[in-house]
């Protein structure tokens, strides 16, 4: 003869962004001395009904004087109540040359938000070379968020981070007198760069 008892758990309905949690319960210490434990143990799973979405951005704009790096931030249109990390790369389309005007960014490398936050950041380290440039950019792109309830839009996963020069030159002209011919040489004068 088999008999059955029961027990309820009660389950919290948070508002926080998490993944599926377990809940373990453990039975000891039988009334009944002729009864005998086969299992003690039991796992539940606590499913969330919760959902997002997440955002990139470029929040500190590279310069080379400094120089000051470039930071992405991914935000969370709610807070997380476990670790959520993003995959993070480099976009088609910038200007800035990776490896001489800045630390490209690694094949494996993840933008991370931590328990508890609703946003993460990553820094893309600034190179201060000695070229002459205009204001250049990085773009930067998320995609495969460790949580499937995050989404992320093509229009959101990408962010576009500038780089601006701190170089500078001046152009100098220099006179030459050149005596009048018959013939009528013209006068030229050289511009250079110093």
């Amino acid at each position: 003869m088999t008999a059955m008892a029961t027990f309820a758990v009660a389950v919290t309905d948070d508002a926080l962004l998490e993944a599926t949690e377990t809940v373990i319960a453990t039975i000891s210490n039988l009334s009944n001395a002729a009864v005998t434990i086969s299992t003690a143990s039991a796992t539940a799973n606590i499913t969330d009904n919760d959902t997002a979405t997440a955002a990139l951005s470029a929040t500190t704009q590279g310069d080379e004087a400094g120089p000051v790096n470039i930071v992405y931030t991914v935000t969370l249109s709610k807070t997380n109540g476990s670790a959520i990390t993003f995959d993070i790369d480099e976009a088609t389309g910038d200007t800035a040359t990776s490896g001489s005007d800045y630390t490209a960014i690694a094949a494996a490398a993840q933008i991370s938000v931590a328990a508890g936050a609703s946003s993460g950041t990553f820094a893309v380290l600034v190179t201060d070379d000695s070229l002459l440039e205009a204001t250049e950019t990085v773009i930067a792109t998320i995609s495969n968020p460790s949580n499937a309830a995050v989404t992320v839009s093509t229009a959101s996963a990408t962010a576009t981070a500038n780089i601006t020069d701190n170089d500078a030159a001046t152009l100098s002209i220099n006179d030459i007198t050149q005596k009048e011919t018959d013939a009528g040489t013209p006068v030229r004068r050289r511009s250079r760069l110093p």
